[in-house]
């Protein structure tokens, strides 16, 4: 059995880094490739599991666990798991198995029904993999389900599911990929109030790339990598994913469309909205302290309770990160399309004429701004992007985005946003995973 192992990992190996190696072929061709190798191990499998009541079942079970290998679902991959379970009920990996062939035909439910029973009892062997796996197909079957309540209680048991995955085995990187889209489901929907839990699916990425790689799992990162505006990285885990899996069509729209925003933010920025000289000193003449509204009149409240006034300064001061007990206003200059929508960017210049970016998450598609309109913000929290050339086959991006999480704390034109503005993100991740 331990040479039938090795071959059996040898040809997860040649199927999970296909493409790196075969950049040009169809999926039609990877899966025909992938099966040509499964197929003889048939023929490897030792010939004294096939005999008793039990041995039938491991026989059975490996049987189903080779074919289980290939891409696409296999019928009688299939039926060898349903007798190895009907033969052995407590053989823990193939319900394992089984689960795994049933999600393949799109049959979430059953499949998570032999998650469970691979994980349910005491007298069967919980694995870190048969946990993990339970974990993504709960997180699969909330997506559709319409009742919050019921939806919240399948993604709180998928993280509890994904944390007793790494606890058993810490080295195990689907538990660890599992738990990062936890996290970052939790993180969403939670409205984006526990930023803790954005750094602990950051950190689960992190530890699962440490461990192996996949294009699911550099796509799911980015995911996460974008949404912090780590804009950087992002297109780097972007990239990985589109060369691991030439045909991974969502991740290369994704890719295109990212660059294409951030080539939008320079070119307005850099080239100042594309107004005329005139028109900019039109606008950095009409800032006045109307604009800044209550943030020049009254205190501000802060996170830790303490109240203060604010100091107003221009775009230059900005340092990374958070700038507390300031405030800065700007004129909008340009209006950023943005497939995704969110978050809303626009260009804006403050008086000295200094021009930056603005990203505004939160808010509805009914939210809208116009070239001349002001725009007031406290504390505000400056991303730098720099990402050369090389980096982005493009061209240099160098520029300072103000992230905007709460849009109720600006002003736009002397006022508050209206509560009917805001809608909170959501995200979606890529399954199998």
């Amino acid at each position: 059995m331990e040479i039938l192992e090795e071959k059996i990992k040898e040809v997860e190996s040649f199927r999970d880094n296909y493409y790196q190696h075969f950049p040009k072929s169809t999926s039609a061709e990877k899966c025909r490739a992938v099966r040509e190798k499964v197929l003889p191990l048939i023929q490897d499998i030792p010939l004294d599991l096939n005999g008793h009541s039990s041995a039938s079942a491991g026989y059975n079970y490996i049987s189903g666990r080779i074919l289980n290998i290939c891409m696409e679902y296999d019928a009688n991959c299939e039926r060898h798991l349903l007798r190895a379970v009907k033969l052995e009920p407590l053989l823990s990996d193939a319900w394992y198995e089984l689960g795994k062939c049933i999600w393949k035909k799109d049959d979430f439910m059953t499949a998570v029904d032999c998650f469970r029973v691979s994980t349910k009892s005491l007298s069967l062997k919980r694995s870190a993999k048969a946990l993990a796996s339970l974990s993504v197909a709960l997180r699969q079957i909330a997506v559709p389900t319409m009742e919050p309540k019921i939806r919240q209680s399948l993604h709180d048991e998928a993280l509890q599911l994904s944390l007793e995955a790494v606890e058993l085995d810490p080295d195990d990187v689907e538990g660890w990929h599992a738990l990062g889209n936890s996290y970052l489901m939790q993180f969403f929907n939670k409205q984006q109030a526990d930023t803790e839990l954005m750094d602990k699916a950051r950190e689960a990425y992190e530890r699962a790339l440490q461990l192996s790689d996949s294009p699911d799992l550099h796509f799911n990162y980015s995911t996460a990598l974008k949404f912090s505006q780590s804009y950087r990285e992002c297109l780097k885990h972007m990239k990985i994913a589109t060369v691991y899996d030439p045909r991974f069509l969502e991740a290369k729209e994704r890719l295109k469309t990212l660059l294409s925003f951030l080539k939008q933010i320079n070119d307005n920025v850099r080239r100042k909205g594309k107004l005329s000289a005139k028109k900019m000193r039109n606008f950095q003449t009409s800032i006045t302290d109307k604009d800044f509204g209550i943030y020049c009149k009254e205190p501000f409240k802060k996170k830790n309770a303490k109240i203060e006034m604010l100091k107003a300064i221009s775009f230059r001061e900005l340092n990374e990160g958070i700038n507390n007990d300031v405030v800065i206003c700007g004129k909008v200059i340009a209006v950023v399309l943005n497939p995704e929508v969110i978050p809303y960017t626009f260009i804006g210049c403050d008086k000295e004429g200094s021009c930056c970016a603005f990203a505004i998450y939160n808010v509805s598609e009914k939210f809208g701004l116009v070239i001349g309109d002001s725009i007031a913000v406290p504390e505000p929290n400056i991303i730098a992007v720099k990402i050369s050339s090389e980096e982005n086959e493009c061209e240099n991006f160098d520029f300072r985005i103000v992230r905007i999480i709460n849009p109720l704390m600006m002003l736009q034109n002397g006022k508050t946003v209206s509560l009917k503005y805001v809608a909170f993100c959501s995200t979606t991740i890529d399954s199998y995973s």
